[in-house]
């Protein structure tokens, strides 16, 4: 598979990830490459496929496929997965449920739960992100992957610079762990 990111060979170890991935720069919500490329960066909030029928997993498939069919520009499609943290949502129910002594029993019974199947199965949130070179047309390409994207159900947005800056860290982090 082909990467946007060029890891550098360098023998300097006090590289910062922006330099040994040859980032320029990361502003204007866009990541600027020393080679004089462009990147957008473009962060797809996914539907749950499994909860949807036959005919709506068909209706995504082909929606999918016809923004493959339809790019112009090279794209990557990075998927970043990290354990969820489910004490934030315990802690709501908690916050919730305090004052209401029926309720209380209830949510007892449901984080119960939710701890059962954690510790059975885990917990992963994906995030999925179009990495996009940017070119004098990449305005019309940004609003048509957006476009067919959202006809697959998926909501998707340009990457906001903490966002890229986490997806890069967390990106590079994982890579240099499978190459030890």
């Amino acid at each position: 598979m082909t990467s946007f990111f060029k890891q550098k060979n360098n023998e300097k170890t006090n590289l910062s990830f922006q330099e040994w991935l040859g980032i320029s720069k990361i502003t204007n919500n866009r990541v600027y490459l020393d080679d004089g490329r462009v990147l957008i960066i473009l962060r797809v909030m996914p539907v749950n496929f499994k909860l949807k029928s036959s005919l709506e997993q068909n209706a995504i498939l082909n929606a999918y496929k016809n923004l493959l069919k339809n790019l112009n520009s090279k794209i990557q499609i990075i998927i970043s997965s990290k354990r969820t943290n489910i004490y934030d949502h315990i802690d709501e129910i908690l916050r919730f449920t305090k004052e209401n002594s029926q309720l209380q029993e209830m949510s007892e019974d449901y984080i119960n739960l939710i701890k059962q199947i954690v510790a059975e199965k885990g917990s992963v949130t994906k995030a999925f992100y179009f990495v996009i070179e940017e070119s004098s047309n990449s305005a019309n390409e940004e609003l048509k992957i957006i476009e067919y994207l959202g006809a697959c159900g998926n909501e998707a947005y340009r990457a906001s610079e903490e966002e890229i800056e986490s997806l890069i860290k967390n990106y590079t982090n994982k890579r240099v762990e499978l190459l030890v």
